[in-house]
C-alpha cells in the first residue's frame, strides 16, 4: 500500500483515476481491477482543469472498500472555507482515508472560483489537525494524514515555483507529486532543491496526440520539442523518460486521462523492463 511503502522508503507506483460524470460503480471497478494488483495507490484529482466532475471522495470509498486499494485523495483550495475544509478532513479521516494531496486548484470553467485559501493554507490546516489542534485552537483527537503537495518542474519562472515548494514543505508536505516530466535532464536538475527526506513522485502522462498537447500546453508547460515527438510510440517515449529519471525519484505517478488500458500497458512494460 502507498503509505506503508512511502514510510518504509520503498519505490511506489500510483495511477490517476478520473471520477466520471456518469458514475457507474460496477464499470469503474471492472476498469480498475487489473491495475489494483500492480499499483500502490490511486490518485483522485478534484475537478482537474476546472471541469465539473463528482467529488472524488465517492471514488475514494469505491477504491478503498470495493478494491481494497489505497486512495490518494486530492483536495483543492478553490471554494473552500477554513471550517468547511476542516470538516471535510475530519469526514475523510472517519471513513479511513489517510493519504491526501492538497492543491490550490485550477480556475473553474463554470462560475467563479473562491481563492481565499491556497494549497499552503490547506497544508497548515491539515498539519494542525494532525497535531490535534483546530484552527480555532480547539483540542481534538489528532488525525493521521500523510500530506502531499504538487510541484511543477516545467514552469519558466522556476524560482517562484521553488519558493512555493519550500513553503509547502514547511507547512507539512512530506510527499511531492510532480506535474508530468517532459524534459528529464531539466527535471533532474530542478528537483535537486528538494530535501532528501521528502519523497518525490514523478508524473508520467499520456497526451495521445499533438492537438491535445497543444490544448494542455499552458497548464502543464509542455515543451514544443516534446509535442513534435508525440506522433510515434508514446508508451516508448514514457519508458525512455522513466529510465532516465528512475534513480532520481521515489516513485512514478501514471496519468492516462481516463484510458486505463494504456496505463496498464505502460505499467506492465515498466515492470517487464525492470524499471520498477
Amino acid at each position: 500500500m502507498f503509505r506503508e511503502k512511502i514510510e518504509s522508503g520503498r519505490f511506489v507506483l500510483t495511477c490517476e483515476v478520473l471520477t466520471p460524470v456518469e458514475f457507474d460503480r460496477d464499470r469503474l471497478i471492472e476498469e480498475l481491477r487489473p491495475l489494483s494488483d500492480l499499483v500502490d495507490g490511486f490518485n483522485l484529482p478534484f475537478c482537474p482543469l476546472g471541469r465539473l466532475r463528482p467529488h472524488p471522495i465517492a471514488t475514494a470509498l469505491l477504491i478503498k472498500d470495493g478494491l481494497g486499494s489505497e486512495p490518494i485523495l486530492h483536495l483543492a483550495a478553490r471554494h473552500q472555507t477554513v471550517l468547511g475544509f476542516e470538516a471535510t478532513l475530519l469526514f475523510c479521516h472517519s471513513i479511513g482515508i489517510r493519504s491526501i494531496l492538497l492543491v490550490s486548484g485550477d480556475p473553474p470553467r463554470e462560475g467563479e472560483g473562491n481563492f481565499r485559501l491556497n494549497s499552503i493554507h490547506l497544508l497548515k490546516i491539515a498539519s494542525s489537525l494532525n497535531q490535534g489542534i483546530s484552527i480555532s485552537r480547539r483540542r481534538i483527537p489528532p488525525t493521521e494524514f500523510l500530506l502531499s503537495a504538487a510541484y511543477n518542474p516545467n514552469r519558466p519562472n522556476i524560482g517562484g515555483e521553488h519558493l512555493r515548494l519550500h513553503r509547502k514543505i514547511e507547512a507539512g508536505a512530506r510527499v511531492i507529486f510532480t506535474q508530468p516530466v517532459f524534459d528529464p535532464e531539466s527535471f533532474q536538475e530542478r528537483i535537486r532543491v528538494i530535501p532528501d527526506q521528502i519523497r518525490v513522485i514523478a508524473g508520467l502522462s499520456f497526451l495521445y496526440e499533438p492537438k491535445i498537447a497543444w490544448r494542455l500546453r499552458k497548464f502543464l508547460g509542455i515543451p514544443h520539442s516534446y509535442i513534435t515527438r508525440l506522433s510515434g510510440d508514446e508508451t516508448g517515449l514514457l519508458l525512455k523518460t522513466a529510465r532516465k529519471i528512475r534513480n532520481s525519484v521515489d516513485g512514478f505517478y501514471i496519468i492516462s486521462i481516463g484510458r486505463y488500458d494504456r496505463a496498464l500497458e505502460l505499467i506492465r512494460r515498466l515492470k517487464a523492463e525492470g524499471i520498477v
